[in-house]
């Protein structure tokens, strides 16, 4: 037998590490205003961590998932890298998590509005996000991910000035504390885009 092509740079399964729940700075590496499954306008912001011991880790991520596929071009973005905010309510209002992400980025120093009341082309600015573990299943198996779950200002998370929320569990029972749903940007399963 012949050593198959790309052996070196092929990872093995269950070798990538995984972003411990906790505050991180992050770019934003790319937005998009779209809308969700069921129509509701909402912004997909693409995260990367800019400082400390995890600084990289999600392009570094998406490097190694394409250097290991067969069909790199079709690798996407880690899905733990991307924020998804509702920008409007029900009633057609702004959405709380919205006016959180927004308030992040100006407390840490970024004009999020332009002068005419548009949203400001966001890449390339720094915000504070705090990711928290989220239990999966995929085939029958659970697993765990870590997701970004709310934004504060860069300064209050190089202070530590924040608190991680519980593990969220799949069973839709679990009571624990931490952030209540209105401090989150969690969708509805209607709302995921994709």
């Amino acid at each position: 037998m012949r050593k198959p092509n790309n052996y070196e740079n092929t990872t093995v399964p269950g070798s990538f590490k995984r972003l411990p729940a906790g505050g991180y700075v992050c770019d934003i590496v790319k937005m998009e205003e779209t809308k969700s499954k069921a129509g509701k306008p909402m912004l997909k912001v693409a995260l990367e961590i800019s400082e400390g011991e995890y600084a990289g880790f999600f392009g570094n991520l998406f490097r190694e998932r394409r250097l290991s596929s067969n069909k790199p071009q079709e690798v996407k973005y880690p899905n733990e890298g991307i924020a998804y905010i509702l920008t409007e309510d029900d009633e057609g209002n702004c959405n709380r998590n919205f006016k959180g992400f927004c308030t992040a980025l100006e407390e840490s120093g970024s004009a999020v509005w332009s002068d005419d009341d548009k949203l400001n082309n966001l890449t390339g600015l720094t915000v504070g996000v705090i990711f928290r573990r989220e239990e999966d299943e995929y085939n029958g198996k659970t697993f765990w991910k870590t997701r970004p779950i709310s934004f504060r200002s860069v300064q209050k998370i190089q202070e530590g000035d924040f608190t991680v929320p519980d593990d969220k569990y799949l069973d839709i029972n679990y009571t624990g504390t931490g952030f209540d749903q209105t401090d989150t940007f969690v969708a509805a399963q209607d709302d995921i885009p994709f």
